[in-house]
């Protein structure tokens, strides 16, 4: 897995849809409230 890999760093697959890479990345957002540096990269 590459760090630098945005599908990789939200869980899904280059396949998905616009709505599950929001989904996945309102899941990411709310799993690492108040961590400012890792939340900058999503």
């Amino acid at each position: 897995m590459s760090d630098n890999n945005p599908y990789d760093q939200l869980g899904v697959t280059e396949e998905a849809s616009f709505d599950e890479i929001q989904d996945a990345k309102g899941r990411l957002i709310q799993k690492h409230r108040g961590n400012q540096k890792l939340l900058d990269t999503v």
